[in-house]
């Protein structure tokens, strides 16, 4: 029994870290509807031999099982298995995960994506929301609300402290952090530009009849 659990907790241990990188590089992207268990198992499973693999180019993956199976097994090398564990199966696996999350959500947004990026887990079919909403700089929007059978027109601020939702989620939700009412135009009253505090809003994508992104001119060159 002892050699049974052994054998299991060290499977275990080759084999999580994987899953944790294919979890993480999910965070904050677009995803389907469903993901299939399936998927998720191979994806995984590609991840920890990729980084088991590289451990073991190392000789550290050598070195843990020789501890095993040394005089006095795994409780005379508890520290150095500690070690091991914490480092292969939590900090790497974290650090990889957050990094190719980031990594093919930049190329998801840019639409850039290539071979490598579509081997790792890379996918094209964001919607147009996931696109716009999903960039870091932010901008400024010209919203078109429906309101009581009536339209609405909102000039909003789309900052570090707003938030939008991503596929799949229905309806789409978004929070702008700063909300000012405007004309159709995007004219705002001058008494209230200047408002404090600023007045946040969350908004369902349901009742948004159109948007627009408001983009700040280029500068001008000395040459122009």
């Amino acid at each position: 029994m002892p050699d049974t659990l052994q054998s299991i907790a060290l499977t275990a241990a080759l084999v999580l870290p994987g899953f944790v990188i294919a979890d993480l590089a999910e965070t904050r992207r677009a995803t389907r509807a469903a993901r299939s268990d399936l998927e998720l198992v191979l994806r995984g499973l590609v991840y920890a031999l990729i980084l088991q693999g590289l451990v073991t180019l190392t000789g550290w993956t050598g070195q843990v099982l020789d501890a095993l199976d040394a005089k006095g097994g795994w409780q005379a090398h508890l520290v150095e298995i500690s070690v091991f564990a914490l480092v292969v199966g939590v900090l790497v696996p974290t650090a990889l995960g957050l990094g190719l999350s980031a990594w093919l959500r930049e190329a998801e947004q840019g639409g850039r994506l290539r071979a490598w990026h579509y081997a790792l887990g890379g996918r094209d079919h964001r919607e147009a929301w996931d696109f716009v909403f999903g960039r870091q700089e932010g901008a400024y929007l010209l919203l078109t609300v429906s309101e009581a059978g009536e339209a609405r027109h909102l000039l909003a601020k789309y900052g570090p402290r707003s938030w939008s939702s991503q596929a799949p989620t229905r309806p789409q939700e978004l929070y702008v952090e700063a909300v000012w009412p405007a004309d159709s135009n995007g004219t705002v009253a001058e008494e209230i530009v200047d408002r404090d505090p600023p007045r946040g809003m969350w908004i369902s994508a349901d009742k948004i009849e159109r948007f627009e992104v408001l983009h700040s001119p280029a500068p001008k060159t000395d040459d122009e």
